[in-house]
């Protein structure tokens, strides 16, 4: 669909170019219509339109000042005079604001036709070389894909269509660093969605954003890297290892974050695996596996109540009856009676 703005403080004009347009053969069109150069920006500000057709001549803002602000505004936009033959002059002068065609008025559906098909091929043009955000998007999750898989190759590979595609653009250096920036911010998010701690080093703060191309891709291959070298330093079940951890160390105030880092993950997403692999939160769990052996040692009739407390890491052995009695129903006393326990 091509979406077009005629400017025209004519309302007679605007009516005949807009049924013109709909009648020009060009496939589905989205016409709106501005009385002055003013009301035409707020329509722009609202949706960007391929193509604006403008009078020149019009009150509270004319032809030329809008095509000049459209030119510093967007100059994506396809700007047509519409002109009478006293003004071609003043035609000229839009050509300088990168004006694309002038049509003489009265428009004709002939005239219409001549240029219709020049800028409907600039408009696919354009639209060949824009970079979208979701495609920006995918590639950004194909790059961390490669990257969580360690595929060095798919790194590349990612890569090389990001830089063809953004160079062939035709932006500026400015921008082209823009597109970086936001890929690179991109790229750190969803490595973190998938529960990759990075580094310090890996942090905006930290460090600048790559200043081109070959700095992105050694800033992904060293995240690769990092993330190699945390797996091979644990290779075994990241939730059979916290549950081993937690066990160890009952005795403890063991925090998620604590262990978390241990794993080399994030908090948030340890936190979402360790409940969807176990059942349990974090906190449950370790309460859990407290009382079970909480139950062993009640089963030794030795120990005191208190001394068991603290050996599961309660100081205030009443929290830890309170805690005892709410999970099994019993007071650790209850317990010992019904063990044959004196």
């Amino acid at each position: 669909m091509y979406r077009i703005i005629v400017v025209d403080d004519e309302p007679m004009l605007t009516r005949s170019l807009t049924k013109l347009l709909h009648q020009a053969g060009i496939g589905e069109v989205s016409v709106r219509t501005a009385q002055n150069g003013r009301e035409a920006l707020e329509l722009v500000r609202q949706e960007t339109p391929d193509i604006v057709f403008t009078d020149i001549r019009m009150p509270v803002m004319d032809g030329l000042e809008l095509c000049r602000t459209l030119a510093a505004m967007n100059p994506a936009v396809l700007l047509v005079v519409v002109s009478g033959f006293d003004e071609f002059e003043y035609a000229r002068q839009c050509m300088s604001y990168g004006v694309k065609e002038y049509l003489l008025k009265p428009i004709t559906m002939r005239g219409l036709t001549e240029v219709l098909p020049r800028l409907t091929e600039q408009v696919r043009e354009l639209k060949r070389k824009s970079i979208s955000a979701r495609q920006i998007d995918e590639w950004i999750d194909e790059l961390a894909e490669a990257v969580w898989t360690g595929d060095g190759q798919g790194v590349q590979g990612v890569i090389d269509r990001l830089k063809q595609s953004l160079q062939g653009n035709g932006a500026s250096a400015a921008r082209l660093g823009g597109w970086l920036e936001d890929c690179a911010g991109l790229l750190i998010k969803k490595l973190r969605s998938r529960g990759m701690n990075l580094q310090a080093k890996g942090e905006p703060a930290e460090e600048p954003f790559p200043a081109g191309f070959d700095d992105f891709h050694r800033m992904a291959l060293g995240w690769m890297e990092e993330l190699g070298r945390k797996r091979r330093g644990q290779l075994r079940d990241p939730i059979e290892a916290a549950k081993e951890y937690i066990d160890t160390n009952l005795a403890l105030e063991v925090s998620l974050e604590e262990v978390a880092q241990l794993l080399g993950l994030s908090p948030t997403y340890f936190s979402h695996l360790f409940k969807q692999e176990t059942g349990q939160t974090f906190v449950q769990y370790r309460i859990m596996r407290r009382m079970e052996k909480a139950k062993r040692l009640l089963e030794i009739p030795h120990y005191r109540i208190s001394d068991i407390a603290y050996e599961i890491g309660y100081t205030d052995p009443p929290h830890f009856t309170k805690m005892f009695k709410k999970m099994t129903g019993r007071l650790p006393s209850e317990y010992r009676s019904m063990m044959g326990i004196e």
